[in-house]
């Protein structure tokens, strides 16, 4: 059965949830934060960048088999640019993945510390409670990660952001009608992906407690201290039984899900490279008849191609923000 929204806790909305997250990252390591925001701004600018780069390389390639230039002195500078802009963007790789880590494993052990504290809080009766068991199970899963994908999508949906901008501003320089169409397929693409986040969740979130029996289950099978009763009452048939129905269930709720997502994917990526091959054959013609340079045809290509990806990984920041914001609200609940 396809979950309903009829779970959602008190502490669901996006700006309750940032609000709660960011002074838990901070305070696990500002230094930590600073590097990636500085880092990740910096790789936003670089995409618009090496398409610019690329226009005047090609144009200056142009104005030397038109006429006796030094190609040494138009090209060099340009080329170096490049060369600096590849490595600056490796180096803002490099950092922003090294404070990543960092980051995840101080949060992971304050998150995980609160919700073990706030646990051993509990009293005997509240503890013992199915409904209780369920919220624990549900806020014990990674919760120092969800924090640090929450604040890690943020900043990708901000760097994301300028980057596509950035590169929807040499599109409209050259093709305003077909790159208006380019950025409109964003939106039905963004609400996509917040509504297959949304799904999941749901999921995820309603069957905790066929989950919590399996991970029962396999206990029973498998680990010492249960094995010896599990064998002597011989139970280990009754349990596989049971284990695997849990399981099934589990797998074919995933199974609709995974076909869903295909479908809502390939639909996407279709209407993007269609309206992509249209603006591509308008601004091929152009070129043809003298209307726009050979530079400004590769520079549309280029910034074109990149930014379909911009706006993809635009869309899947959101849908991670979006998943990471619903997990967070699960160890608030708790």
């Amino acid at each position: 059965m396809w979950p309903h929204k009829n779970s959602a806790t008190p502490y669901s909305s996006l700006w309750s949830t940032v609000k709660y997250t960011f002074p838990k990252a901070w305070s696990a390591g500002p230094r930590f934060c600073v590097a990636m925001a500085t880092s990740a701004l910096v790789a936003a600018l670089l995409a618009p960048v090496a398409v610019v780069i690329l226009a005047v390389l090609i144009s200056n390639i142009e104005t030397m088999i038109a006429g006796p230039t030094d190609s040494a002195i138009m090209l060099t500078p340009w080329i170096l640019l490049a060369g600096g802009a590849a490595i600056l963007g490796a180096v803002c790789s490099a950092v922003s993945n090294f404070n990543k880590l960092r980051l995840g494993d101080e949060l992971s052990l304050r998150v995980q510390k609160e919700v073990l504290e706030h646990a051993t809080s509990l009293d005997l009766k509240t503890l013992e409670d199915r409904n209780t068991q369920d919220i624990l199970e549900r806020a014990r899963q990674e919760p120092g990660k969800n924090i640090l994908n929450l604040a890690e999508g943020l900043l990708k949906v901000l760097s994301s952001s300028i980057q596509a901008f950035g590169l929807v501003a040499i599109l409209f320089w050259i093709e305003p009608f077909w790159s208006s169409i380019l950025l409109l397929l964003g939106i039905p693409l963004i609400i996509f992906r917040l509504y297959l986040s949304s799904v999941q969740h749901e999921l995820k979130r309603n069957r905790t407690t066929s989950r919590r029996w399996t991970k029962y289950y396999a206990r029973q099978m498998a680990e010492r201290e249960s094995v010896p009763s599990t064998k002597i009452l011989r139970l280990a048939k009754l349990l596989l039984d049971r284990y695997e129905i849990k399981m099934r269930e589990i797998v074919q709720s995933n199974r609709r899900f995974y076909c869903l997502q295909t479908l809502v994917t390939l639909a996407c990526a279709f209407a993007s490279i269609g309206v992509l091959m249209m603006a591509m054959v308008v601004v091929g013609r152009q070129a043809a008849t003298g209307t726009i340079t050979i530079a400004q045809f590769t520079a549309f290509w280029m910034a074109a191609w990149r930014f379909r990806g911009a706006l993809s990984n635009l869309a899947t920041s959101f849908s991670n923000v979006w998943k990471a914001q619903l997990s967070i609200a699960n160890t608030r609940e708790f």
